[in-house]
């Protein structure tokens, strides 16, 4: 691994010198891929991404989660992956500091659960009732799949994202749905198609 002081601010504190370790291995079901990590020692920041130097087409997978293997189901969520739960209109979607990680279905479920807890302590009556619904539906699931299944989608423009199971549905995404995607990134190409 090797390890260099950037002249870079740090985006929290601003202090110059950001440190930047990199280090590039084989990463068991995902090929060789390079770790970035950038520490700031002055507050403690720190943002790690992990980037394959393989280009990949961008990708979508879909997985019923309605048996209760399912949610011990591998995911590589990519810093650029958007995950969606379309029968109740959850929907995560990468924002500029996004960074991957790696989880089961349990543990994005588990995720999808504590952040609508803390909505729903600062949201009005007419909002609480469908965030509370959205609860309801969630613990079901995590309770007992086969009684209340979800489709989990990993829409991901970088084409790495894994569901690591043989009942995933996977295709290329098309030029609609990647326009669909928040904070999509236009090429000048499809930026001028889009003026005419």
């Amino acid at each position: 691994m090797t390890e260099q002081l950037i002249q870079s601010p740090c985006p929290v504190c601003g202090t110059i010198g950001v440190s930047m370790q990199v280090d590039v291995r084989e990463i068991a079901y995902f090929g060789e891929h390079a770790q970035i990590s950038l520490a700031c020692a002055s507050c403690g920041w720190r943002r790690t991404e992990f980037l394959s130097p393989e280009p990949a087409d961008p990708v979508g997978l879909r997985l019923l989660v309605d048996d209760s293997e399912h949610l011990a189901v591998r995911i590589v969520r990519s810093a650029s992956s958007s995950v969606i739960l379309p029968e109740i209109g959850l929907e995560v979607h990468p924002g500029s500091d996004a960074s991957g990680y790696v989880t089961n279905i349990e543990g994005v479920l588990t995720r999808f659960v504590e952040q609508i807890h803390h909505v729903v302590d600062g949201t009005q009556q007419d909002g609480r009732e469908e965030a509370e619904s959205m609860l309801t539906r969630l613990k079901a699931c995590l309770d007992e799949p086969s009684s209340a299944p979800l489709v989990l989608e990993l829409l991901d423009p970088s084409g790495h994202a894994q569901l690591l199971h043989d009942d995933v549905e996977s295709w290329t995404l098309s030029q609609d749905e990647l326009s669909d995607l928040p904070g999509r990134t236009w090429s000048p190409e499809e930026a001028e198609e889009e003026s005419e």
